[in-house]
């Protein structure tokens, strides 16, 4: 009983914590920090941040101090609003009932998004999606659970699971959490459910269960496409083995599997929810490259499995539980391996962890000692990184707010907080409102992204975010086709590129320091050479405070 009353309390704190720490995202306290070059930054005592060139490094330590505070948001190509608007842009066209040809995370998962906002009479604001996105942390780890609880006898076992999820999350750190929705678990938020039926299925192999996997698997794909292959071609491996043993006869079930595989590939190739996407048509060789230690990891990782097989004789015992496991862990090691960064390997992390833990707590009950060891080093590891979570959030975000002027946001989609003075946003929200037709503009802009949304306006630009979308010569000429084929009557470009000042200057300190300035400079590059071979076509009719507006010559 005691011992019952401990592990129910260690869940709860661990839900307790995870609360700590996204309660105020899901509260809308979280202000969004400025993260572009070209909009002024404003100290409390009413002076710019001058953030200078190389030259300024002489100047005083605090000038500098201020500048490495913003490098994240300053140097990077796309920061919140690159990421973010990702998973809200097409939700909230859906809202809009104008569906866009780019669903970069799945059609259903921006249906989920819309619907969510749309149950609580919102037509997706920002506040609402940081409700949806960072609330699902909640019900992720709720299903993951009672996976653990149906499926892991030695609760020791489970301590461990919630332990070193913890330790991940303080080892994302904040900057992550608030930059990349990548890292929550909305994508893969039903797949502890599937994973929960497919492990019931191997256990009696009743029809039932394998005929629900294969039909929510298909309608899965629309929403994760990669977890739905994944699973079924695990599953079809099984069969496969199993045929090839002679240990059960599943000719059926091989073939019923086959067929689910096929239909999932021929139903996304068919209806391709993300075919205007140009970074996922190639995006697939834009991996960062592997590194020794990325590599060392795989190959450990395999390794692992490998063994745990060949110990176990999982087809011999007829463990196809844990056989499944491995396969489809194996398989989520793609994502990784494509970027091998914190934040890919985070979304995999779960997968891999239970895989482990299943095996543990099946084949080696007798280790509790080792057990309790491990689940001690964890919870010692969490207070240094938990430590270190909180520090660099008070150097990258804290002390920005202490010393920024922060305002509050009152646009149509956007009733937040941020270091972006709203007087900028304002006058471009009227320059949308006077130039408009039927709600849809043109952008050639860094802000083209989130702008358009905070305002109440749709973007019919080549790309939803054009810098983003010119990524080989072959975008590019796509991008002048598509402009020479509209011929839109209005274009609204960054006051910055029209008047052909990019300030370079304010990348001189930050390329001392990192090679992202350069890769930022060519992205904003990018989008003024669109805007040079597009200007002749067009004369200025409005100058704004952010944007300036230009009208197609009559000819």
């Amino acid at each position: 009983m005691r011992f019952h009353i401990f592990y129910l309390s260690f869940i709860f704190l661990f839900f307790l914590n995870l609360l700590f720490i996204l309660f105020p995202f899901i509260n809308n306290e979280i202000v969004i920090i400025n993260e572009f070059m070209n909009i002024p930054d404003i100290l409390k005592n009413g002076s710019i941040v001058k953030l200078g060139n190389e030259n300024d490094l002489l100047k005083g330590v605090a000038d500098n101090l201020i500048k490495l505070r913003f490098f994240p948001y300053k140097i990077l190509e796309g920061m919140f609003f690159h990421h973010h608007m990702s998973f809200i842009e097409p939700a909230w066209l859906l809202n809009q009932g104008d569906n866009t040809p780019i669903h970069q995370y799945g059609i259903l998962v921006s249906l989920l998004i819309s619907s969510l906002a749309s149950i609580s009479n919102d037509m997706l604001s920002i506040e609402s999606y940081f409700k949806i996105n960072y609330g699902s942390y909640f019900i992720f780890y709720f299903f993951i659970f009672l996976l653990l609880k149906k499926f892991i006898k030695n609760k020791i076992n489970i301590f461990i699971f919630f332990s070193l999820i913890s330790l991940l999350i303080y080892s994302l750190g904040f900057l992550i959490l608030y930059m990349t929705p990548t890292v929550s678990p909305l994508r893969q938020i039903f797949s502890p459910i599937i994973i929960y039926v497919v492990l019931l299925y191997f256990t009696n192999f009743k029809k039932i269960f394998i005929n629900c996997i294969f039909i929510f698997l298909v309608i899965y794909s629309f929403y994760n496409f990669h977890a739905s292959v994944f699973i079924i071609f695990s599953i079809i491996l099984i069969y496969l083995l199993l045929l090839i043993t002679k240990k059960k006869t599943c000719k059926y079930s091989l073939y019923l599997s086959s067929t689910c595989f096929i239909i999932i590939l021929v139903l996304n190739f068919y209806f391709n929810f993300n075919s205007g996407n140009s970074f996922s048509e190639i995006g697939i060789f834009f991996g960062s490259s592997l590194t020794f230690s990325s590599t060392l990891l795989i190959v450990f990782i395999l390794g692992l499995f490998y063994s745990i097989i060949s110990s176990t004789d999982c087809l011999k015992n007829n463990d196809l539980q844990l056989l499944f496991l491995i396969f489809y862990s194996s398989m989520s090691l793609v994502f990784y391996a494509w970027n091998p960064s914190i934040v890919h390997l985070s979304q995999i992390f779960w997968i891999i962890l239970f895989t482990l833990i299943f095996w543990i707590d099946k084949y080696l009950k007798k280790i509790n000692s080792i057990s309790i060891f491990f689940f001690a080093f964890t919870i010692l590891t969490i207070i240094p990184t938990a430590e270190s979570y909180f520090y660099k959030k008070t150097f990258y975000y804290d002390k920005i707010i202490d010393k920024i002027s922060v305002f509050n946001w009152d646009f149509p989609n956007a009733k937040i907080k941020s270091t972006i003075d709203p007087i900028l946003i304002d006058d471009s929200c009227k320059k949308f409102q006077k130039y408009h037709i039927n709600k849809d503009i043109v952008m050639i802009s860094e802000y083209d992204l989130f702008l358009p949304y905070v305002c109440g306006f749709k973007n019919k630009g080549f790309y939803p975010q054009l810098g983003q979308g010119l990524i080989s010569e072959k975008f590019y000429n796509k991008a002048l086709e598509y402009y020479d084929k509209q011929k839109p009557e209005y274009i609204f470009v960054d006051k910055a590129i029209s008047n052909n000042n990019m300030d370079k200057d304010n990348f001189g300190f930050y390329s001392m320091i990192s090679d992202y300035a350069f890769k930022k400079i060519n992205y904003i590059s990018q989008i003024k050479n669109v805007y040079n071979d597009l200007k002749i076509h067009y004369d200025l009719v409005e100058k704004g405070k952010l944007i300036n507006v230009y009208k197609r010559k009559n000819k």
